[in-house]
């Protein structure tokens, strides 16, 4: 059987059992059709997916939500504020989204805002929006830096789950789930 993934751009998936090949190889169905990994025959791969998403403000944040409410599995969902002024002029709103656009079982982590450098006003951070929301009744959770946010969401993770990346401006964010996916991928 050919265990390569089939999935549209930006989302990174790993289903079934690895067999008939010498490797199992995850691609992209987007235009370069790149290898995202490779495994050995026989790896145990667990069934998950990882989504990169531009979602960043309020509406693209509650967009984001409602298409994968419609999606089985529950969603733990990574987020990276793109700086501190959108905390500050909209983070009530920011909030306001990811607690009404959360499932019950569904679980945030968000770390510190990406810093660009400069005398930006740092006095309000990721954890006031993580307090906001879960003030509002959703599950969230603020680490200061995206390595533990990333170590908790694979220790939280079980078959079935969705995950989710969001975050604008920083070009490394597609790396993080490409690594996450690798390392949930051989987890199981």
């Amino acid at each position: 059987a050919n265990d390569h993934t089939d999935f549209e751009t930006g989302v990174l998936s790993v289903k079934g059992r690895t067999s008939g090949k010498d490797t199992c190889n995850i691609r992209s169905r987007d235009d370069k059709h790149r290898v995202l990994a490779d495994y050995p025959l026989g790896t145990p791969v667990t069934v998950f997916d990882v989504i990169d998403d531009f979602a960043h403000n309020p509406d693209k944040v509650a967009a984001t939500l409602a298409a994968v409410a419609e999606l089985p599995g529950r969603a733990l969902l990574f987020f990276q504020p793109h700086d501190y002024g959108p905390l500050r002029q909209m983070g009530k709103e920011l909030a306001a989204s990811f607690a009404s656009g959360m499932r019950a079982d569904d679980k945030l982590f968000v770390c510190d805002p990406v810093y660009f450098g400069g005398t930006v006003d740092r006095s309000i951070g990721s954890e006031a929006l993580v307090a906001d929301i879960v003030a509002d009744g959703a599950d969230a959770v603020h680490m200061t830096t995206r390595a533990a946010c990333g170590a908790a969401m694979l220790d939280a993770a079980k078959a079935g789950d969705r995950i989710l990346i969001l975050g604008a401006r920083d070009d490394t964010l597609t790396e993080f789930g490409r690594e996450l996916l690798a390392k949930l991928a051989l987890s199981a």
